[in-house]
């Protein structure tokens, strides 16, 4: 799947340089089962004249506040409708990130969907999962408690 990497370096690239939270990257697992707990997942689709597809970006309860508190100076302590739209804008800035270098693999115009956000029993893991999915973990720095939160591609060619 050549298209992991764009993801990967625009995942990486924005949280370095709009959130300034470096982060830490896993290995690719195909078809991850999620061991951890998700409670709140961003998830945008990805289309294109060959491609279709959707990004997710996956996280705990702790890692999500952790990223939001940090972004916006606050001291959240519980998720809500109110920050949970942050989730869409993150997963929205990742695949914004991604499309230029996409376009330019691909010789392919992708486009996106409307963001989604899934909080806590509205999450269905055969969006976030499955045999055409990858998955790639990522650590937050030491000052955020080392958190861990998940992107998952699913791409259909």
């Amino acid at each position: 799947m050549e298209l992991i990497e764009p993801f990967l370096n625009a995942l990486l690239e924005v949280f370095k340089k709009q959130l300034n939270i470096p982060l830490l990257a896993g290995e690719v697992y195909p078809n991850y089962e999620f061991k951890d707990t998700v409670d709140i997942v961003g998830l945008i689709g990805i289309s294109s004249e060959k491609i279709n597809g959707e990004l997710a970006l996956c996280f705990n309860k702790a890692s999500f506040l952790n990223i939001y508190n940090t972004m916006f100076s606050e001291n959240q302590k519980e998720l809500n409708e109110e920050i949970s739209d942050s989730a869409a804008e993150f997963v929205n800035m990742v695949l914004g990130q991604a499309k230029a270098e996409i376009n330019k693999i691909t010789g392919l115009t992708v486009e996106r969907t409307t963001p989604e956000v899934f909080l806590g029993d509205g999450i269905k893991n055969d969006r976030i999962t499955g045999p055409r999915t990858v998955t790639i973990p990522f650590e937050l720095p030491v000052g955020m408690d080392k958190q861990v939160f998940y992107m998952s591609l699913t791409i259909d060619e």
